[in-house]
């Protein structure tokens, strides 16, 4: 056998192991298939050694790029391709407390609803929402206005007892400290007309979901339900006759109201009340006792 036979039956070998590594990175084959065939006739005639080293060279270079091929092939070396990552970075939620009171563009936002200093001190419940086009952020806390349809997020206290006034009274002894025990008492709200109570699940916190409509008529315009944490102290209807599903979730040892109601609107509206809370999303942040954790005073 000539030293070109033995040269290319070489050759061969290596590009049938380079086939059966499986796929590798293109300019590695690029590389490996760049390598001439033959050599080409030179006016100036290489010596024999020389030849002989040329060819131990393209040899050894073989092995290297062929066994590593190889081996990346087979998931024995780690393979890291020098690429840029050009997947969009995810969507942090924007804190709604800090835009200004006007139509807010389509995103993910936060409202951080205190505890009020209750069974778990200053925890704060945390909820994140992905809102549409047309939908406004107003002077009330956690109310989330969508013009015909609004969502409010709150944390109740208590309930009042006549929820038409004029004095709005409130319940006493206070309603008990659980989501079941709210949604109970909402049946038994002055005016208020009750359609369902049903179990639910929110973002995996569980509670009670109550389907209820406003009283109606002149006299009971603004009527007051819930007593609330922060300002403005509670939570009440926006229209008369108003149609409004309130998720009451048992978060940690906290309440957490999600009240979504609407006036008379299409499917497509409703939908799309509906769409926003679907999107929510709950942390319950825990309280720090005085002296970042350590029992002393700050």
């Amino acid at each position: 056998m000539t030293e070109h036979e033995f040269e290319r039956q070489l050759r061969t070998w290596y590009r049938e192991q380079v086939e059966a590594a499986g796929p590798m990175s293109p300019n590695l084959r690029a590389g490996v298939w760049s390598i001439p065939d033959t050599e080409p006739v030179r006016p100036d005639a290489v010596t024999s050694w020389r030849r002989h080293l040329i060819l131990a060279a393209a040899a050894m270079l073989l092995v290297l790029l062929v066994g590593g091929a190889i081996a990346i092939g087979l998931q024995l070396l780690p393979w890291e391709r020098d690429e840029i990552d050009l997947r969009p970075e995810p969507e942090q939620p924007i804190p709604w407390h800090l835009q200004p009171d006007t139509v807010m563009p389509p995103g993910t936002y936060y409202v951080d609803l205190a505890t009020g200093g209750g069974r778990s001190g200053s925890a704060v419940i945390r909820v994140r929402f992905t809102l549409p086009d047309e939908w406004e952020r107003v002077t009330v806390e956690g109310l989330l206005w969508g013009q015909n349809k609004w969502v409010t997020l709150a944390v109740p206290v208590n309930l009042y007892v006549d929820t038409c006034g004029p004095e709005y009274v409130l319940r006493d002894p206070p309603v008990g400290p659980s989501a079941a025990d709210l949604a109970t008492a909402l049946t038994e709200a002055h005016g208020w007309r009750i359609h369902d109570v049903t179990d639910v699940r929110v973002d995996g916190y569980l509670g009670k979901r109550v389907t209820m409509t406003a009283p109606e008529g002149s006299d009971c315009a603004d009527g007051l339900l819930l007593r609330t944490v922060g300002w403005p102290g509670f939570a009440q209807s926006m229209r008369e006759g108003e149609r409004a599903t309130l998720w009451i979730l048992d978060v940690q040892d906290e309440r957490l109201v999600i009240w979504a109601a609407s006036e008379a609107v299409t499917a497509a509206q409703t939908r799309e009340l509906f769409d926003v809370v679907d999107s929510i999303e709950i942390d319950y942040l825990a309280a720090v006792p005085p002296g970042n954790g350590r029992g002393e005073d700050p």
